[in-house]
């Protein structure tokens, strides 16, 4: 059972299934009869899921029954989680030892559990007496691109949810070219994703949006006369192809 921890402390399961091949002959199947999986019941890991789809596709995952969760991982590729600290190990609250020896118990954590399931990782921490600049740069200029290059998690002295991100974005005009609507939950009948393309001729979808549900409410209303229109998006990145990638709806132009 291994769950993720949301910034504001609600903790969910996620959806990260192994595919496996189980069938009486298999080595997998036997394997798994002497030696079941980790045992990491109660542990909560704090991370970031990480889908090369972006954002909106591990959303779509996560907000998926299992069946189709499990059909979309299979389609799409699976989705990655990327650990940076722990709260509880095997039920016992570890939030207030040094993180140093956090680290160590996360680590021995994903170590174990990657036996089976090769989609969760460890983020690189800075090495001690390094310099946070330096680090952060060769972070955001990684050559591998999304997720190493996307930023540093930082924390505060203080508790565990003393954490916070920094990372590198750019603000890109792109053109709207469809608006539609959520799927089932809180944005059902409302502005849900815009299909946008950006001055490189890509298309994707962006997902995020930095605005207030009313605002949200007002493009879904004026979707027809606001489709063509050019807006401003926060990009994470570009693809080769020239599409967007970790985009963050942020306002249309006043003058578009």
């Amino acid at each position: 059972m291994y769950r993720s921890h949301r910034p504001e402390g609600e903790c969910y399961y996620d959806k990260l299934p192994a595919l496996e091949d189980l069938r009486n002959r298999s080595p997998v199947w036997l394997a798994r009869r002497l030696f079941p999986g980790p045992e990491q019941e109660g542990t909560v890991l704090r991370g970031e899921l990480h889908h090369s789809d972006g954002a909106a596709r591990v959303g779509g995952i996560l907000n998926a029954l299992p069946e189709k969760s499990i059909r979309i991982q299979q389609e799409r590729g699976p989705v990655e989680f990327y650990a940076w600290d722990i709260a509880k190990f095997k039920g016992r609250d570890v939030s207030q030892m040094p993180y140093g020896q956090r680290r160590e118990l996360y680590e021995a954590v994903i170590a174990e559990i990657r036996l089976f399931n090769r989609h969760l990782h460890i983020v690189p921490a800075m090495p001690e007496g390094g310099d946070p600049v330096e680090f952060y740069r060769a972070i955001i200029h990684d050559p591998r691109g999304l997720p190493w290059s996307e930023g540093v998690v930082v924390k505060y002295q203080g508790g565990i949810d003393d954490w916070f991100k920094v990372k590198a974005t750019d603000s890109v005009d792109c053109k709207v070219l469809e608006i539609l609507p959520g799927g089932e939950g809180k944005y059902a009948n409302t502005l849900g994703k815009m299909v946008v393309q950006t001055p490189q001729g890509g298309t994707g979808e962006v997902g995020s949006f930095m605005i207030s549900d009313s605002e949200r409410d007002w493009i879904w209303k004026n979707r027809d006369i606001l489709a063509g229109q050019i807006a401003e998006i926060r990009l994470q990145d570009i693809t080769a192809k020239g599409a967007p990638r970790a985009g963050v709806f942020t306002r249309f132009h006043a003058n578009s």
